[in-house]
């Protein structure tokens, strides 16, 4: 739990709040997102986790809140934790 919080102030609340500044949704999202995405240093969880970045941009853009992308790792790493989401459907 703690992991995604720590991500997610990262790559939202800095990087992406930083980029959209002075940047439209769309570029801040897809640059913040390539970023999370080489964070996540396994190769073949990069699209992913790119793809999650920009919808957890999009869900902070919208609330404003860290909670919704925090809580959307969460589950996402509870999911793939437990088996339920196998490595390969992060190609």
């Amino acid at each position: 739990v703690l992991t995604p919080m720590v991500v997610e102030i990262f790559a939202r609340a800095l990087v992406f709040a930083w980029l959209r500044r002075n940047l439209d949704f769309w570029l801040s999202a897809v640059a913040s997102s390539l970023i999370f995405g080489v964070i996540h240093i396994e190769v073949v969880r990069y699209g992913a986790a790119a793809i999650f970045g920009i919808v957890a941009a999009y869900l902070y853009e919208r609330s404003r809140s860290l909670w919704p992308p925090i809580l959307l790792h969460v589950a996402i790493n509870a999911t793939y934790f437990a088996g339920i989401l196998p490595a390969a459907s992060f190609n």
